[in-house]
């Protein structure tokens, strides 16, 4: 663990959003004395981003995803888990709610043929699985750096998958589609990550990217797991918007939703191309602690 400065700014002058003194699974899994520290969720005073201080490092992310599934989602049988996810009834599956959203934008592009797809931190595969059965011309592709997830995902979906952290040219070639579900919230350099999606797209493909908006802070309780050390940032518009401009992509469709299980993400396509850099503040830091005021009530 480390003590950080704004990743957009570099300013060390925040406002604490919460105080958290739960025990925190995650860094349970990296060093249990990271749990006898002062951790924090912050808001920048002079930019507006809403991320952890102190936050886990490089060597921590290694030991915490070679087991954070089986310690997360996992909790049920690999092919249990599988057919349960895959056999939700549409109104009830988030990836069906994903590709709804996907092919009201894009349908056009994705009924091609021949394509490839990468998803970063595929899981058991339960996404591409779905995908594919919708788009069936698609080359499929997968990166899953837990062992037990990577093994699922190659045998029940039937995907060619990497098992480790994800970099550029993982596969080699580019693709024309990369989704990132639930995924960017844990990185640590969301910058460089998004400058390697770029250089893995093809010049006319498209990221996905879905992750926790920050209007989840009044509706959530502040020991919620969207909220614990493996989460890293908590974005906005603007926020997500200035790191992909920062990495060379440009943002072409944007929403927040609510997911069946009482969620809020944001689902985003990008693509290259420049677009003009958010200027600061990004986000009116005041906000952000009215919106999650109730957190700090006695």
């Amino acid at each position: 663990m480390k003590q950080v400065q704004c990743y957009v700014c570099n300013s060390s002058d925040t406002k604490v959003v919460v105080r958290q003194d739960f025990p925190d699974k995650y860094l349970e899994l990296i060093n249990p004395d990271y749990n006898q520290g002062i951790r924090s969720i912050v808001v920048c005073s002079r930019c507006g981003l809403v991320y952890r201080d102190p936050q886990i490092d490089e060597d921590d992310a290694r030991k915490l995803y070679e087991h954070f599934r089986d310690h997360s989602v996992l909790t049920e049988p690999p092919d249990q888990y599988f057919d349960r996810i895959s056999g939700l009834p549409d109104d009830q599956s988030e990836n069906h709610a994903k590709l709804s959203w996907l092919t009201s934008h894009i349908g056009d592009f994705l009924d091609s043929e021949g394509n490839r797809v990468l998803d970063i931190g595929c899981g058991g595969g339960v996404f591409l699985a779905k995908f594919k059965e919708w788009y069936g011309g698609w080359d499929c592709f997968g990166v899953e750096p837990t062992p037990q997830f990577a093994e699922l995902a190659r045998r029940r979906a039937g995907l060619e998958v990497e098992q480790k952290m994800y970099h550029p040219g993982i596969f080699g070639g580019n693709f024309d589609l990369i989704s990132v579900l639930q995924v960017f919230e844990h990185v640590l350099d969301p910058i460089k990550f998004m400058q390697g999606v770029s250089e893995d797209l093809t010049d006319d493909g498209f990221a996905f990217v879905e992750s926790p908006h920050i209007s989840d802070l009044p509706y959530l309780p502040a020991d919620h797991d969207r909220f614990h050390a493996h989460h890293v940032y908590i974005h906005t518009r603007r926020t997500f918007e200035y790191v992909c401009a920062k990495a060379g992509l440009k943002l072409d469709y944007w929403s927040v939703d609510v997911t069946v299980r009482d969620k809020r993400n944001f689902s985003a396509l990008v693509s290259r191309g420049t677009s003009e850099l958010p200027t600061l503040p990004l986000d009116d830091p005041d906000e952000v602690m009215a919106m999650s005021a109730w957190w700090r009530q006695p």
